[in-house]
């Protein structure tokens, strides 16, 4: 009997401390919010940090998922304080220990229609303690809304509520885009242009670079009128390619997973990209049949009709770097049926996207058009094979991350797979949660990864390594299933997939020689 009541004291103990339980407050005046038609009302959320614990403020975000027509004027954060992370020593921002209040002016445009109204976001944020990273959390508020006629007489229990935040940071960092859609139709579109422009700077889309520097170096004119016009024909062609996709995305009626967002399409488009990038260097020439090369010379047509198609086409091999942006727009554009402004949206993107390649277009076109000396000739070719390079590479990453996966680790990234083998093979798993944005996970996969001590010794494992870097169902699962409270975190399960708590490591990088007698134990059991 006292066994057994041992048994069941430490069992209640176990859960306790492997239970995920957010040691952070938050709370909002939850009485109805009144306002006249045409009018403001301000209203805060208050967040308590507890002692010895602190909130990133970069990760603190507010999305709203029902707004009933009722707008969010602004959102003002707290400014934060600087601190030193204890991670990895550089400077971040944070909303330290005591409370913490984020202001939100709601308001009622004239044409909105009396009545009750329901607002309902959800509140994102994730904190630290000094040397563990605490998972992120999603909280859901609501608030009831009762508008009235302009003039009205409004009651005395006129709540100073608390609410969820809309910023610029926030419109150009969005996860449902009815967020940016509920400012107005012309801010969507200035969104949309903008993150068009963002896109276009980061390396995922250099490859669109040479490729347009060989288009317009095909149709090139003499004049930079007509190469501005062949460039702006170009970039109208990646504009029709976007709203196409979401003319698409609303008769699928969901957010369609394209086929240019698969791992096999990077994986030819890397080859390519390598075949191309050392072309340009010399060291072999890629001899296509004469009939390939006069429907590539002359694709679509020549002049801006030719242009234009090939556009088309860079809007397709785009699809990889863009999707993360795209994504949250094509899931509004399905949900409400917005043909007509389904199109303006994606084509204000394209546009965006393109201001950069009808800059370059121009000026290389005029440039190629007077291009006549043979050794400058070789240096563009260079150039261009540079170009193909990087983006082949940062592709590659994408797909095998460089410094993480070393010879020493061959590591599985399915759970069920991972399940399978250990019953199969009788070995234990180790289970290992990271992510890319928790600089002590970097630190302890490469560790991992290449010290000689841990090579052998993880032979003995089925290793399942878990990246959390992005929130999903699947990975909320498995964060309570073996309940994760923060990152790092090492685990062992027995083949019969019994969980050994007293082995867990949680929220630091363990020396190897600790981590080698941790693994020696479980292997032992």
């Amino acid at each position: 009997m006292k066994k057994t009541l041992f048994t069941l004291i430490l069992l209640a103990i176990s859960v306790k401390l492997f239970a995920f339980e957010s040691p952070f407050e938050f709370s909002h005046d939850d009485a109805k919010i009144r306002m006249q038609l045409g009018g403001e009302i301000t209203t805060d959320i208050i967040i308590r940090v507890p002692e010895g614990h602190f909130l990133y403020k970069d990760k603190t975000e507010l999305s709203f998922t029902t707004l009933e027509g009722i707008r969010v004027r602004s959102i003002i954060y707290p400014k934060g304080v600087s601190h030193k992370d204890p991670m990895n020593g550089g400077n971040i921002t944070i909303f330290p220990e005591g409370e913490s209040v984020i202001s939100i002016v709601f308001s009622s445009p004239l044409e909105l229609q009396l009545g009750e109204k329901k607002v309902t976001a959800v509140l994102e944020m994730q904190g630290c303690e000094e040397r563990l990273c605490l998972r992120p959390e999603q909280h859901v508020i609501t608030w009831n809304m009762e508008v009235a006629a302009a003039g009205a007489e409004l009651t005395e229990d006129k709540p100073k509520i608390e609410t969820l935040e809309f910023n610029i940071k926030q419109l150009l960092n969005f996860k449902d885009f009815k967020d940016v859609v509920s400012r107005g139709r012309y801010i969507a579109l200035i969104v949309a242009l903008v993150a068009g422009l963002l896109t276009s700077m980061t390396p995922c889309v250099w490859p669109l670079i040479p490729v347009l520097l060989l288009i317009i170096g095909i149709h090139k004119k003499g004049h930079v009128l007509g190469n501005l016009l062949l460039s702006f024909s170009l970039v109208a062609g990646i504009a029709v390619t976007y709203s196409l996709l979401g003319v698409l995305a609303v008769a699928a009626g969901n957010q369609t997973s394209f086929l240019f967002q698969e791992k096999i399409f990077v994986i030819i488009l890397i080859a390519v990209l390598l075949m191309m990038s050392l072309s340009m260097f010399g060291l072999f020439t890629i001899q296509l049949p004469r009939s390939v090369q006069r429907f590539l010379t002359h694709l679509g047509g020549k002049g801006y009709r030719g242009a234009f198609l090939s556009g088309m086409s860079m809007g397709l091999m785009a699809t990889p770097c863009v999707g993360p942006v795209l994504g949250p727009m094509l899931l509004w554009v399905a949900s409400q049926k917005a043909y007509a402004f389904g199109v303006e949206l994606l084509a204000a993107y394209a546009l965006g996207m393109g201001a950069v390649y009808i800059i370059a277009g121009t000026f290389y076109g005029t440039f190629a058009a007077r291009l006549k000396h043979v050794k400058a000739g070789g240096l563009v070719k260079k150039i261009i094979g540079v170009l193909l390079l990087v983006p082949a590479l940062y592709y590659l990453n994408s797909i095998v991350p460089f410094n993480l996966n070393g010879d020493n680790i061959s590591w599985l990234e399915n759970e069920q797979a991972a399940l399978v083998e250990s019953a199969a093979t009788k070995r234990p798993m180790l289970v290992i949660f990271g992510a890319k944005w928790c600089p002590p996970c970097v630190k302890l996969e490469s560790m991992m990864a290449n010290d000689k001590n841990i090579a052998e010794i993880i032979k003995g494992f089925v290793v399942l390594h878990v990246d959390a870097t992005n929130d999903s169902p699947e990975i909320n699962r498995m964060l309570d299933k073996y309940n994760v409270v923060g990152w790092p975190t090492i685990l062992f399960v027995s083949p019969d997939g019994n969980v050994y708590d007293d082995l867990r490591i949680v929220g630091e990088v363990p020396e190897t020689e600790k981590l080698v007698k941790t693994m020696e134990e479980a292997l032992k059991r």
